[in-house]
């Protein structure tokens, strides 16, 4: 009975382990998310101002 015990607490911990850890990855992700929205707008500015030189 000790054992099963046991097994279930290290189970709930590896259980909420993997939701601290959902939790980190997916704000990881979102921040990446803005991060390349980012840059896509770079991208664009330098693409127009580099067309306007040619013009």
């Amino acid at each position: 009975m000790d054992k099963t015990k046991a097994e279930m607490k290290e189970a709930e911990r590896m259980v909420e382990k993997q939701r601290e850890l959902k939790s980190l990855f997916y704000k990881e992700y979102k921040e990446m998310e803005i991060y390349v929205e980012k840059r896509r707008h770079q991208v664009e500015v330098a693409n127009e101002a580099g067309g306007n030189k040619t013009s």
